[in-house]
């Protein structure tokens, strides 16, 4: 999966990771006193930032 991170100046820095379908673009964002990625709004498109396996659930996501 190819990956490219983007530092605009108009807009917080993400990652963008091409899937097969889609691209997938992810935010560090904190909530609360912890920090998470983020891939959307819903419930489902966010994973703690410490958890093991937060690069394998960004994976799949990008591959739907």
């Amino acid at each position: 999966m190819a990956t490219r991170l983007e530092l605009p100046l108009t807009e917080e820095p993400h990652l963008t990771a091409q899937g097969v379908k889609r691209s997938l673009r992810v935010t560090a964002r904190r909530l609360g006193d912890d920090w998470v990625y983020q891939w959307g709004r819903g419930r489902n498109q966010w994973i703690d930032a410490l958890d093991h396996k937060a690069a394998q659930t960004i994976r799949k996501a990008a591959a739907r």
